[in-house]
């Protein structure tokens, strides 16, 4: 488990590199969406989140699966390649397990929706999500629990006062 040495100013967030820390500073904290919809008043960071928000302005479903035989279509390429993983690649199969109550999950996302709704659980302030997902024994993944970096900090603060 890596331990995130790059704490941001604003929030409990921490990042593994400084690169990370300069990303999730301007998504979160800085004010301003300089690139804007032409259809509507929604605004962007950059040009890449203005092109995927313009797909959902986009009438019918122009993305289609390229399997052989699969007739699905979508709106956006996103919603097209995640059917892919699922239907074509197999990737379905449950992997994220709820450390409360057992139920098992397909998608990371998924499990952090349960955590919110069944067990009313709060992820830390700069986080969209639970991110740190942890394999155990049984193969499956479940939210990683334990701030590595506070653990680290309260060992060394143990050790300063035993000197």
């Amino acid at each position: 488990n890596a331990v995130n040495h790059y704490k941001c100013p604003f929030c409990d967030m921490t990042c593994p590199a400084p690169s990370s820390l300069r990303h999730h500073i301007r998504y979160r904290h800085e004010p301003g969406k300089p690139f804007p919809c032409s259809m509507c008043q929604h605004g962007c960071k950059n040009q890449a989140d203005l092109h995927r928000h313009m797909e959902t302005h986009t009438t019918g479903k122009p993305h289609r699966c390229d399997a052989p035989g699969c007739d699905f279509s979508a709106r956006t390429l996103k919603t097209v390649r995640q059917h892919y993983r699922r239907v074509h690649q197999g990737a379905a199969a449950a992997c994220y397990k709820c450390h409360c109550c057992e139920k098992v999950f397909s998608r990371g996302s998924i499990l952090t929706r349960h955590l919110r709704v069944a067990h009313r659980f709060l992820w830390p302030p700069g986080y969209p999500r639970f991110r740190r997902y942890q394999e155990h024994e049984d193969g499956y993944r479940r939210v990683q629990l334990v701030r590595y970096e506070t653990v680290e900090l309260a060992e060394q603060l143990i050790k300063d006062c035993e000197e």
